[in-house]
């Protein structure tokens, strides 16, 4: 590939690197298998072996909850049931999810906790090692014996992605929902409606955040994937009504769903200020909150309130165009993925570290993109893609972590809006129209 990026531009060394690499692997392609074999190894030793034994801060409350429930039939809502599981002096987040998310939990019952870290720590890193295959080679087409360079440069990309080491350190679910996102993706794409619609489902059931897709989706002419997504969440929601005691819903609803919203701290969990939340709402609660008020809560006021769901709001408004924009393209639907997943995360209640894992496509996808812009715009637009791209991916950054994702949103969301760019993905869907863009992409030039 011709490097035609102009003689001093801060793109330029990536450009011609990603070259001389593209050139090494097409010429010599045992240096893939060897890289490739390289990387997962690293990938084990890095957040394998190291988390062997880990105490998995996340993972007590999933723990406890599943203990509370299938082993002493009470609420997983009761903070003081959840802590005679866990013993004394122990720390542990309350346990937020809905009731019908108890199920995927339901394992844990069974397990001692030293049981239950290991038995998470190898799901999340099988699961972590298989997306190091799925993104780059169904999401992106990169065939490993057509495009060698791409997929090593994705598989790289998402073996250096620090918050995946935070989803495991701390015995989280974000890969097991990120890797449901993926399946109902590539699902959607092969016209799977009901199975793709059973994995989007998980993935709510999972998180709940990604019910947030649904709308988009929506506009992007999904129909038929979202009525099977809501089938299989109906199926659920009434089966774990019937089977979990009815308590456990009243509880729920009683003590976790007015807790929700911005600028609200629900009982035993960090405030929305901790620096670790990285969405709007730490955003502005660290602007906002004032100290407690005489019931231990944050004092805020509701034009505060008000702000946070304006800034929202905005978002949402400006996500909901560029999908609109991009709802006749063939790639509709990768459009609309990549730029509601960094919404997402900018519009949760509380979106920390390890929710990063998630955007993984949306940089992947616009490092591998093609900008028609001139090449100021796109000196300026891959510098900033660079720069936001490093900060979400690297350690020790998290005081730069809601600025870079908001530039990383709003780039994707300037690439749709304006039409300037194409991006890869799979040339094997039917085109809506014709006339459309044709998809057949390679890395910046």
């Amino acid at each position: 590939m011709a490097d035609t990026t102009r003689p001093g531009s801060p793109v330029r060394p990536f450009v011609s690197g990603y070259n001389w690499f593209k050139n090494l692997t097409d010429r010599r392609p045992i240096f893939l298998s060897i890289s490739f074999l390289i990387i997962c190894i690293l990938f084990l030793i890095i957040d394998g072996r190291k988390y062997i034994g880990n105490q998995s801060y996340d993972l007590r409350s999933f723990y406890s909850a599943a203990k509370v429930v299938f082993d002493h039939g009470q609420s997983p809502y009761n903070l003081a049931q959840m802590a005679k599981v866990l013993g004394p002096h122990v720390d542990f987040n309350p346990f937020l999810y809905p009731p019908s998310t108890m199920f995927i939990f339901f394992p844990l019952a069974g397990m001692s906790y030293a049981q239950a870290c290991n038995a998470v720590l190898i799901i999340n890193d099988l699961l972590y090692l298989s997306l190091m295959w799925i993104i780059p080679v169904y999401l992106l087409g990169f065939q490993p014996r057509k495009r060698p360079a791409a997929f090593l440069v994705s598989a790289i990309i998402m073996l250096y992605f620090n918050p995946t080491r935070w989803v495991i350190n701390l015995g989280e679910v974000d890969i097991l929902a990120f890797a449901a996102i993926a399946v109902f993706w590539i699902l959607s794409r092969s016209q799977k409606e009901s199975f793709a619609g059973f994995f989007l489902a998980l993935a709510i059931i999972v998180k709940t955040y990604p019910i947030v897709l649904i709308p988009f989706l929506l506009l992007s002419g999904r129909w038929r994937e979202i009525f099977h997504t809501f089938i299989w969440l109906v199926v659920t929601t009434v089966f774990a009504y019937i089977v979990l005691p009815q308590f456990i819903w009243h509880d729920w609803l009683i003590k976790v769903v007015p807790s929700g919203g911005y600028l609200n701290t629900p009982a035993g969990l960090f405030p929305p200020s901790s620096p670790w939340n990285q969405g709007l709402n730490g955003f502005f609660a660290r602007i906002f909150i004032h100290g407690q008020n005489l019931t231990g809560l944050p004092t805020v006021y509701p034009a505060e309130k008000v702000v946070v769901y304006i800034a929202a709001m905005f978002v949402m408004i400006l996500t909901a165009i560029a999908v609109w924009h991009s709802r006749k393209l063939r790639d509709s639907l990768d459009r609309c993925m990549i730029v509601t997943l960094p919404a997402i995360f900018l519009i949760a209640p509380f979106s920390y570290l390890q929710h990063l894992v998630y955007l993984i496509p949306t940089i992947i996808f616009l490092i591998f993109s093609r900008s028609l812009l001139d090449k100021y715009g796109k000196d300026i637009f891959y510098s900033l893609l660079a720069i936001s791209a490093l900060v979400i991916a690297s350690p020790k950054t998290l005081p730069l972590e809601f600025y870079a994702v908001a530039i990383l949103w709003g780039l994707t969301t300037f690439a749709l809006i304006s039409g300037k760019f194409e991006l890869e993905g799979d040339k094997t869907v039917t085109p809506k129209a014709s006339g459309e863009m044709a998809g057949d992409l390679s890395i910046v030039r």
